[in-house]
């Protein structure tokens, strides 16, 4: 008996089991190999992605060397403009202080008056002192214009500090 139990033994595990284990390691393969190419589809659609954004970043590194190059221009307009009203406005206020300048008396030296001549000396109306004469209405026109002037500079530099503070 022993001889016959040996050369016909049966197997342990059926062939039923075997194929269904092979079916199912088949399945898992196919999982596998598309897996695969999901993974290098998405390491592709990584690198592309990756490479986008890179020049994103450059481009924004740019605009705002863009951005600070122009807003120190901008300053610089800014402060040549105001220096420039505030050279004009201090060669006005000079000017307004010339023609608003009374002359200074020249020292008054003692006259003695032989009272023979004072009987025949005639004073001219023009040539008294504190009168005004016929060019004050000239004073007052450059001073009308100068204010003006002062007025229109000091708007327009006002203006141009508006309109770059609020860029």
């Amino acid at each position: 008996m022993q001889s016959d139990t040996i050369g016909t033994s049966k197997a342990a595990v059926p062939i039923p089991v075997y194929r269904e284990l092979a079916a199912e390691l088949q399945a898992a393969q196919a999982k596998i190999i598309q897996l695969q190419s999901q993974n290098d589809r998405l390491a592709k659609q990584n690198q592309v992605l990756t490479a986008e954004i890179q020049t994103i970043i450059n481009a924004h590194h740019q605009s705002q060397a863009i951005i600070r190059e122009a807003q120190e221009l901008n300053q610089a307009t800014i402060n040549q403009a105001q220096e420039q009203s505030y050279t004009t406005i201090n060669q006005a206020q000079a000017k307004i202080e010339a023609l608003f300048q009374t002359p200074k008396p020249k020292e008054q030296e003692e006259v003695v008056i032989d009272e023979s001549q004072i009987a025949h000396r005639t004073v001219e109306p023009a040539s008294m002192p504190g009168e005004m004469t016929e060019t004050a209405p000239l004073n007052r026109g450059w001073l009308v214009l100068l204010i003006s002037v002062i007025v229109i500079i000091s708007f327009g530099a006002g203006y141009l500090i508006i309109k770059a503070s609020q860029r």
